[in-house]
């Protein structure tokens, strides 16, 4: 398989859609695209929270989502036809708890809350426009999947927290992907599937 790298600004309209027709370009057809920029900026949380890091962790996950999937839909709906995919989190619906994280450990906070519950909500919009035209639109919500850098008391912590007594990985996010970028996942959008070892059935 061939495989080209190139970047883009999701933040930034103009970038997102030179990279929308540098592969209408290159390939003449946009079939899949999955909006998953995104991270939490915050460090400080309410009520002294910095609206500078707000600010920052909306444009990135739910302005960047918005913009990226308004590029590739564009393609897609005079395509009739194509698959976008976003990358919400469990926190789309569900506050950060605390008491989960370790003393000092970098939580995420409000801002990453507000952001991926925007992106769960751009994602029913999209796909409330899109539908007509053969285009689907759905939300992927992981749970935690812990960093090779995160610390070993807060991985545990993670563990703990989920059905499965076991931390998730990035692979175990392909399976969903697959099925909403193919024909098998045709009758389905609009929709948020959580991919989070049961974190959220508590």
């Amino acid at each position: 398989m061939d495989v080209t790298a190139a970047g883009c600004d999701v933040t930034d309209e103009a970038s997102v859609d030179a990279l929308v027709d540098r592969v209408m370009n290159d390939t003449g057809r946009l079939d899949i695209a999955v909006c998953n920029a995104g991270g939490s900026f915050n460090m400080k949380h309410p009520p002294n929270a910095n609206i500078d890091e707000f600010r920052k962790t909306i444009e990135v996950n739910m302005t960047g989502t918005y913009i990226t999937a308004q590029s590739a839909g564009r393609v897609m709906v005079e395509a009739k036809r194509g698959s976008i995919i976003t990358l919400g989190s469990i926190s789309s619906t569900l506050a950060m708890d605390p008491r989960s994280y370790t003393p000092g450990y970098p939580r995420s906070g409000a801002p990453y809350v507000a952001a991926k519950g925007g992106v769960l909500m751009i994602t029913k919009a999209m796909a409330a426009e899109y539908g007509e035209h053969g285009v689907t639109v759905n939300c992927i919500s992981p749970g935690q999947i812990p960093k090779d850098t995160t610390d070993p008391e807060q991985i545990e912590n993670f563990r703990q927290m989920n059905a499965f007594q076991r931390t998730g990985i990035p692979e175990n996010l392909k399976g969903t992907v697959a099925l909403l970028a193919s024909d098998a996942g045709n009758w389905i959008t609009g929709q948020e599937i959580r991919v989070d070892g049961g974190w959220s059935i508590w």
